[in-house]
């Protein structure tokens, strides 16, 4: 059965997308410089072009992808995690504010976005972003983790934060990351007990974390 003409342009991005999966991203390239551009084509050439750290070209494709449809949001995402990830937090910031002109309710986006602001100390802007992330998702723990720490050090409001940890934990009670956050939370305000507790969870599943904590609070021996 022969191809027509559509078809084998959707097989050869199609090829393109597998070099891609497969991390073979200079074949992806020479693939996709058959095609035609698209939204589609320049959106996964800038991805190659990321993954090889060539910023310049990575944005170029982003650009062209925009140009060729600036309603869709998958480009403007991608563009604002690149201006991230080589240090243009004003940038990125800018790329996520168009992004959510197109798409509000990204929660992935909208912790990133956070974290941009944080960058750029606009921290009331930031547990504004993680509030609004936190509602789309009340068990995302990157973003509890991250809300917490701002409601314990920036509004003084430890307990509340400690109260949010823990409902999280209750989810996920092995996880590192929130018992190390417990732990600490619960140091600083002076809950000795509780901090003990997620210690003892917290060593045998990730000792570097552990001894981390123990370097945080000043603590060596817990007997």
């Amino acid at each position: 059965m022969q191809l027509n003409a559509e078809q084998i342009l959707q097989s050869t991005y199609e090829l393109a997308l597998t070099f891609y999966e497969e991390e073979e991203f200079d074949s992806a390239i020479k693939t996709l410089e058959k095609l035609p551009t698209t939204v589609d084509t320049a959106n996964l050439l800038g991805c190659c072009h990321a993954e090889l750290m060539n910023p310049v070209e990575a944005e170029k494709a982003y650009l062209q992808a925009i140009e060729n449809n600036s309603k869709d949001p998958t480009p403007w995402h991608n563009l604002a995690m690149l201006y991230d990830q080589f240090f243009q937090p004003f940038e990125a910031k800018q790329a996520y504010e168009k992004l959510f002109k197109l798409k509000s309710d990204d929660v992935v986006a909208l912790f990133e976005y956070a974290c941009v602001l944080l960058q750029l100390n606009m921290e009331d802007e930031a547990y504004d972003v993680l509030k609004k992330a936190h509602q789309l998702d009340p068990y995302d723990e990157c973003v509890i983790i991250n809300l917490a720490v701002i409601l314990c050090h920036k509004k003084q409001r430890p307990r509340i934060a400690l109260r949010m940890l823990k409902s999280a934990l209750a989810i996920s009670p092995m996880d590192a990351e929130l018992l190390y956050h417990v732990a600490i939370t619960a140091w600083d305000m002076g809950e000795e007990l509780t901090c003990l507790q997620a210690r003892d969870i917290l060593c045998p599943i990730d000792p570097e974390k552990c001894a981390e904590l123990d370097e945080r609070t000043g603590r060596q021996n817990w007997n």
